[in-house]
């Protein structure tokens, strides 16, 4: 008798363990469906909010209003950024992430990343650039997209961790190859 209802415990444990398994795999893809899709209806009022943004800046306005829009518009240039980057999660946990891959020039991504986050370095008074160095326009194969978002975060990390002085983008020739720092 011992044996057998050993090993019936040991077959109700592992049934339990296979449940409770189940259960957790199943709530992970609910969490995975629920935030792709909050990051697809958050992304939605958040254009609008660029593009009338956008607009508003195109009429005639007081130093004053200027100043409120191009902070307003660089607030939401970060915070689409941070909801692609939710969305991006929410796609490689699901393993649903597809990459992209095109021809471009780095210097036209460097004047996009720079100009995203400008409005971050002035309100500390970093001075942002790209570096002068980096005067070669390279064109590369790459992801166009992913590549923008990781130097977006970079740089604003950059700014965020500096309390004086400068961040500058450069990109540096490797070899056959091209590194950005």
């Amino acid at each position: 008798g011992g044996v057998s209802t050993h090993i019936t415990e040991i077959k109700l444990t592992q049934q339990d363990l296979a449940r409770a398994r189940d259960a957790a795999e199943a709530a992970n893809r609910a969490k995975s469906g629920f935030v792709a899709t909050m990051s697809h209806e958050i992304r939605t009022p958040m254009n609008a909010i660029m593009g009338m943004t956008h607009l508003a800046l195109q009429t005639e306005l007081s130093t004053e209003q200027r100043n409120f829009l191009e902070k307003a518009q660089g607030a939401s240039q970060v915070l689409l950024s941070l909801i692609n980057d939710v969305l991006d999660m929410a796609k490689i946990e699901s393993g649903r992430m597809n990459l992209h891959p095109e021809k471009f020039r780095v210097h036209s991504i460097m004047d996009e990343v720079t100009s995203i986050t400008s409005t971050l370095a002035s309100e500390k008074n970093i001075a942002l650039f790209i570096d002068p160095s980096s005067d070669e326009d390279i064109e590369i194969f790459a992801d166009n997209t992913r590549l923008r978002q990781v130097m977006i975060n970079l740089v604003n990390n950059a700014i965020k961790f500096t309390s004086v002085g400068k961040v500058a983008l450069k990109a540096v020739p490797q070899g056959n190859s091209h590194v950005l720092i």
